[in-house]
């Protein structure tokens, strides 16, 4: 077994939700130590790692290789992206409170892979018993004037959605449906985790558009309300839903978007 040190320079941007919106920026080095099964080529492209919370009320640590890799990451917060040679690493992931071990696994990173791990609330048991969700984010960049966008269902009690969008007509505020998507119909509760491509981007031309989230069953109701999106070209767009249909006030259902770069 080879070992690389990786020199990785982390920005965290945590945005935290609390009568009003506080902006956090931290920077910091950290070396992390690398167990890879063959020698890792240093001509390699780096990975990519990031951290999203979407677990209410949960503040988690992370660990790479028994290393601090991001601590008391809050809800309704994703860091910005570390890099560092791919290889095999040992991802631990604890209860910022309790020390509760959500995640201790290995995880081979590959070459020029970005990768988001997002900490979901459990189908069954909600906050109390929280699961994790590793995505590929494939992030090329999208061609002519186009952006790239994908909708992720994080929401432990809702049923079958329908992602559907329409785009403005010129200035005016007439919307125009537009066709649908066969990854974004009959989505369900962390289904990614069963099918990838419902997790792939789709291109689409830089406009503004509207994003309802409806009933499978019922296509005329609407989960949560509509959402307009001015979308911009050469950006990532990815919409999840996070909450609970069932709760009302922080904890309930809404929509969140992650933007990149």
């Amino acid at each position: 077994m080879n070992v690389d040190l990786i020199s990785s320079v982390i920005i965290l941007n945590i945005l935290m939700k609390k009568n009003a919106f506080f902006f956090l920026f931290l920077t910091f080095f950290l070396g992390i130590v690398a167990c890879t099964k063959s020698t890792v080529d240093k001509q390699l492209r780096p990975t990519y790692f990031r951290l999203a919370n979407v677990t209410y009320g949960k503040s988690f640590d992370m660990q790479v290789n028994k290393n601090n890799l991001f601590t008391n990451i809050p809800f309704d917060s994703i860091t910005a992206y570390a890099s560092g040679a791919p290889g095999v690493f040992n991802l631990s992931i604890n209860d910022n409170a309790n020390g509760q071990s959500i995640l201790d696994s290995y995880q081979s990173m590959q070459s020029g892979i970005y990768y988001t791990l997002f900490i979901v609330p459990d189908s069954t048991s909600g906050a109390q018993q929280p699961r994790t969700s590793l995505i590929a984010d494939n992030n090329v960049l999208p061609q002519y004037d186009s952006a790239k966008i994908r909708f992720l269902n994080f929401s432990p009690d809702t049923t079958t959605i329908n992602f559907e969008q329409s785009y403005r007509q010129g200035n005016s505020d007439v919307f125009i449906k537009m066709p649908k998507v066969i990854t974004w119909l009959g989505r369900t509760y962390l289904d990614n985790s069963i099918n990838n491509q419902v997790a792939q981007y789709v291109s689409v031309h830089s406009n503004t558009y509207r994003f309802s989230f409806l009933n499978s069953n019922d296509t005329l109701k609407q989960v949560v309300q509509p959402l307009d999106v001015t979308i911009e070209k050469d950006k990532f767009y990815t919409f999840y839903l996070q909450g609970s249909l069932r709760k009302k006030g922080a904890d309930s259902l809404k929509v969140n978007t992650i933007v990149y770069p």
